[in-house]
């Protein structure tokens, strides 16, 4: 061997040594070895990720999700009649009110196999249980929506700080259930911890409280132990403690963009591309402007009344169409004058879906800035 050769075989010796360690002469550790994989793993399946989309993909049970509560809250009772499977979370939450911009999805990888679940969910406002509350998850196996999980008031689950979910439930007075499970890459749930009831023994009108740190709910499995009710109680109040608010985009996103309105200062020129509505009667009348971050299908100005009220409290209303705004990309600044503590200002979208929704303009009767909030099936006239 020349010592040409020898010097660059000695060269490339080195050159491989520093590409496996930090630094020439240490040894990778295996920690440090399976963190190499790892990232290199986790970076083929991102963008392998990447290259599906899956609001396409979660596309139809968006599409039904939105519809159900669209429908909901328009009292479409016929609705509950229907069968939508794994929606009955979904379906009790909109019974008694509009969710429309309280029930939100996430699509996000959770177990980082490569492939993003569906979460739709709602965020809780009480302090008891501030993360939100998931009413269900999908994820996609060989291109089907597949559930994983589905929740409701009784059968609680919220995501907790570490990744792993929390689930508290009820069958009755005497079996009550707090539990912690993971999420698997074979995309499956496993209860990993749990603390439950069970009736008192020997006709014993007092709860039994146990855990079982297997994560079966077995009385008598040899794992599970009595504990205190204190124990069971500070299991389900770290868990609370643990939980985490998802980014959640409304599922009204599915059907319309949101639309911000507000006042336009008297001094502010109203650019020569933007769309204006100029009312006829001049005197009180103010300027509001209409944005979206996105192109509208399109858009109705409206004046409206109140017609009557239920015995419930509910008002009924009738709107009046003043002009109409096809695939608006540009912002609106539109003239109106508002009478009295009653609406008397609307407008309405066609989603994407060709629903028609109304919206009243009105004033807070507190700061006098402009509020807007949705009427459900006004007499169009």
């Amino acid at each position: 061997m020349n010592k040409i050769t020898a010097f660059a075989l000695a060269a490339a010796l080195m050159l491989m040594f520093c590409s496996c360690s930090g630094s020439i002469g240490e040894n990778p550790s295996e920690t440090e070895y399976t963190a190499q994989s790892m990232s290199v793993q986790s970076t083929a399946t991102q963008s392998a990720a990447e290259e599906v989309n899956y609001e396409q993909a979660y596309a139809e049970k968006l599409e039904e999700v939105y519809k159900i509560v669209l429908r909901s809250a328009e009292k479409d009772d016929t609705l509950y009649d229907e069968e939508h499977e794994d929606l009955t979370g979904i379906l009790e939450s909109c019974r008694y009110s509009d969710m429309l911009d309280k029930i939100g999805y996430l699509i996000k990888d959770i177990n980082e196999d490569g492939v993003s679940e569906l979460i739709l969910a709602v965020n809780e406002e009480g302090e008891y249980n501030p993360g939100s509350r998931i009413l269900n998850m999908f994820t996609l196996k060989e291109g089907e929506t597949v559930s994983v999980l589905e929740g409701w008031y009784r059968n609680s689950w919220y995501m907790l700080k570490n990744g792993k979910f929390f689930n508290c439930g009820s069958g009755g007075a005497a079996y009550l259930i707090n539990a912690v499970y993971g999420f698997s890459e074979e995309t499956q749930l496993k209860c990993e911890d749990i603390y439950f009831t069970a009736p008192g023994v020997n006709g014993e009108e007092s709860l039994r409280f146990l855990h079982n740190p297997d994560g079966l709910e077995d009385e008598n499995n040899e794992a599970s132990v009595e504990i205190t009710e204190e124990e069971f109680n500070r299991f389900q109040e770290s868990c609370c403690e643990n939980e985490i608010t998802l980014d959640l985009t409304p599922v009204s996103r599915i059907g319309f963009p949101e639309i911000k309105v507000g006042f336009l200062d008297d001094a502010e020129t109203v650019p020569d591309d933007f769309e204006t509505y100029t009312t006829e009667e001049a005197e009180g009348a103010v300027k509001l402007l209409f944005t979206s971050d996105e192109e509208i299908k399109s858009l109705t100005l409206c004046s409206m009344a109140v017609e009557g009220i239920d015995e419930d409290g509910n008002l009924s209303y009738s709107v009046k169409s003043l002009k109409t705004f096809s695939r608006l990309k540009k912002p609106l600044v539109a003239e109106v004058i508002f009478y009295g503590d009653l609406p008397n200002n609307a407008f309405s979208i066609t989603d994407k879906f060709g629903n028609e929704i109304y919206f009243a303009v009105n004033l807070s009767g507190e700061d006098g800035s402009v509020q807007t909030y949705r009427i459900y099936n006004p007499r169009v006239e």
